[in-house]
């Protein structure tokens, strides 16, 4: 014996949003996530007026996202995770990830980054030693030591491979950009590399 679709539908109405979501992957046209289930799930994140889009960015963590950010103990706070700061730098080219023996640095020059990150560290009074000159372009770095830094999600695309050994970056691609968490440190504004992507 089969229950009706409208009957399955006046059920979900019953549930909480995760298994109306996970019904709605099942099936877009008999259990849809329709526009009043977006915004309750924005609310979930602090988000008002929430749609997909704006949920999938946040989600996505996109630095764009990002709009309700606190200072606790030594760390950014976002608000939307209640949980430390951590998103996506944009897409920066090769010849601006710059290595060295003991370490490599990544500059984002893409003007929101940068004013996203000077304006945190303006509204919170931290220094930002983060923010250096590279060929006339104010860039936010972002650095891995190699001697301490053991282990690090690189990922390759369009192969999708994936690394851990972060002494072993290679030497060819087009583009990277790194997950990163924004630590507070003696005052200082410390962007702590979590994750990498390169494009090849």
């Amino acid at each position: 014996m089969s229950i009706p679709i409208d009957v399955l539908n006046i059920i979900l109405r019953y549930c909480n949003l995760k298994i109306r979501y996970q019904c709605s992957l099942l099936s877009k046209k008999y259990f849809p996530f329709d526009e009043h289930d977006w915004l309750f799930y924005g609310k979930h994140y602090n988000l008002e007026n929430a749609s997909r889009g704006d949920l999938k960015s946040l989600l996505q963590r996109d630095y764009r996202s990002q709009f309700s950010i606190t200072h606790r103990l030594n760390s950014l706070w976002s608000l939307h995770f209640k949980a430390p700061l951590v998103v996506w730098s944009p897409w920066t080219i090769s010849r601006y990830c710059v290595r060295y023996n003991t370490k490599m640095d990544f500059y984002f020059r893409e003007y929101r980054f940068v004013n996203f990150v000077r304006e945190l560290a303006k509204r919170f009074r931290l220094k930002t030693s983060c923010l250096r000159k590279k060929n006339l372009y104010t860039c936010v770095v972002s650095t891995v030591w190699l001697t301490t830094t053991k282990r690090l999600s690189m990922k390759f695309y369009p192969s999708g491979h994936v690394r851990y050994n972060a002494k072993h970056f290679l030497k060819s691609y087009s583009k990277s950009r790194a997950l990163l968490y924004f630590a507070s440190v003696h005052g200082q504004l410390a962007l702590r590399v979590q994750k990498l992507e390169f494009l090849v």
